[in-house]
């Protein structure tokens, strides 16, 4: 009893570790040069974190700096070329306009979110390993068990949906 006061005590004393106190007292250091200092050397030891984090960044803002000057070169391109005579020019330039902006918000927004993704599930699989490996193997086979009953749920559904369609498609044409 009297060691389980002990460790409350101490726990109380190490920074982060009292869960009763909701704000703790700010920590300042006593040596700013050489907190940044140490703060650096961490980041020289860590270069391909440091490098990848860095590309990650340095792609996204390519991409969403990028994106008008590629929305300028396509207009350019497809205003150049004849269409046709089965479209007006403002339905082509329309339809060009909305291709446009669905590329932009794409490349803007999805890229680099889907890197930020693939960066968060390589981090979480190597923590899942590092700590236990079994329960990550077990987490594993979850998710593929999870895939393969979707799988086979949904092409059952599908097929037995399809006959159903069919019926709605002939009772709305009959209508007509």
């Amino acid at each position: 009893m009297a060691e389980s006061n002990n460790q409350k005590l101490a726990e109380k004393n190490i920074p982060g570790m009292n869960r009763h106190e909701r704000f703790g007292q700010v920590e300042h250091a006593e040596n700013v040069g050489k907190t940044l200092r140490q703060v650096a050397v961490y980041f020289v030891h860590e270069k391909r974190m440091v490098l990848g984090m860095l590309a990650v960044v340095i792609c996204g803002t390519l991409c969403g700096v990028s994106a008008p000057g590629l929305q300028s070169k396509a207009v350019d391109i497809i205003a150049g070329e004849r269409t046709g005579d089965t479209h007006s020019h403002g339905d082509v330039m329309s339809r060009m306009t909305n291709d446009i902006e669905n590329i932009s918000t794409t490349v803007s927004s999805a890229l680099p979110s889907l890197f930020s993704g693939v960066l968060t599930i390589i981090g979480t699989v190597s923590v899942m390993v590092w700590y236990c490996w079994q329960l990550a193997l077990l987490s594993f086979a979850t998710v593929f068990l999870t895939f393969a009953a979707t799988k086979i749920l949904s092409g059952r559904v599908r097929s037995g949906s399809l006959p159903c369609w069919r019926r709605t498609m002939k009772t709305r044409q009959a209508k007509r």
